[in-house]
Order: C-alpha cells, then sequence, then structure tokens
C-alpha cells in the first residue's frame, strides 16, 4: 500500500505516457510513483530531481474512502528551488526522528495536484474523472532523520481553485 501525506507534494521529472498496471489502472490513470532510495545523498543537499522524487513519494497514492469511494491523488508540472542548508532549529523544526545534527534544506515552488475518482463511477465519468488544481504554490524544507532517511515537508495554499471534468494524467 502507497503511503499517502495529502496534500504533500511531488515529482515531474519528464512528460512520459505511462500504462497503468497497478492503482492507477481503475482510474484510467498511471500509476503513482515509487519511493526512490532515500538515503541518497549522503552529503550535503539533495538535488531538485531528488526533492521531486522524494515530493512524489510523500504526495502521490491511492486513498480507500467509504464515503466517497477509491481516490487517487497524483501530482505533476512540479518546479522546485533548494535554498542554503542552516542548522537544525528546534523551535522550527519538530518533525518527528528529524536528526538535530544535520542541516536543514529550504525549498520552494509549484506543482499541479490531481484528485481522481474511479473511471466511470457516478459524478466520474470516464475520461473526465479528474479534478485538477494548477501552480500550486509551496514552501517547506528537506531534512534527514536519525536513519538517515530523507523527508521533505512541504505546505501549500489549498485554494479553491480546483477544476473538475479532467481526463487523468498520464505522464509525469
Amino acid at each position: 500500500m502507497k503511503r499517502i501525506a495529502f496534500p504533500w507534494m511531488a515529482l515531474a521529472l519528464a512528460m512520459v505516457t505511462l500504462a497503468a498496471t497497478g492503482d492507477g489502472k481503475k482510474f484510467g490513470a498511471r500509476d503513482p510513483r515509487a519511493c526512490p532510495s532515500l538515503k541518497e545523498p549522503t552529503r550535503g543537499a539533495p538535488s531538485a530531481g531528488q526533492v521531486k522524487e522524494i515530493l512524489a513519494c510523500q504526495a502521490e497514492g491511492l486513498q480507500h474512502s467509504g464515503a466517497v469511494g477509491d481516490l487517487l491523488y497524483l501530482v505533476t508540472d512540479v518546479a522546485v528551488e533548494i535554498g542554503k542548508g542552516r542548522p537544525f532549529n528546534p523551535m522550527t523544526d519538530s518533525f518527528n526522528s528529524i536528526d538535530p545534527s544535520q542541516s536543514v534544506y529550504p525549498i520552494r515552488g509549484t506543482y499541479t495536484k490531481w484528485q481522481c475518482g474511479v473511471s466511470g463511477s457516478i459524478g466520474a465519468p470516464a475520461g473526465k474523472n479528474c479534478s485538477r488544481n494548477d501552480a500550486i504554490p509551496m514552501a517547506g524544507s528537506c531534512f534527514k532523520d536519525t536513519f538517515g532517511d530523507w523527508h521533505c515537508s512541504i505546505c501549500c495554499q489549498m485554494g479553491s481553485s480546483a477544476k473538475n471534468g479532467f481526463p487523468p494524467p498520464t505522464g509525469y
């Protein structure tokens, strides 16, 4: 089962069409991206590409809901910048298992968030079963935990700019 950290964020490596064979199939969408190795880099800041992968792992996935039915969350069009590392601050960096001996890296950017209902279900006609929220601004930080794994925590302004009736995304 994929972990969802809704409404957290994610990655856009290339615009490629991907065939769904798992969680995305019943939505007519690509599958959520799998988690990359969270150990790299072992020193210094993660690259923008690595941050995008970490965020995708945290933001994409399947949510089971009895009231609404299954929902698929995906992200596309991610743009991210990484700032200069700074020391851990116990007043602002209260993340579980954060390693206080490691630098914390600020991040910011934008992304498009998708929420899809099961294709063909009530309220989710095939080919128009997704809502899209474009250019959501985000800011947060990346840090290592005490096991040496990277985590990127991002918050965004969610606003009511989601638009309904879109086909599911098939690329990143």
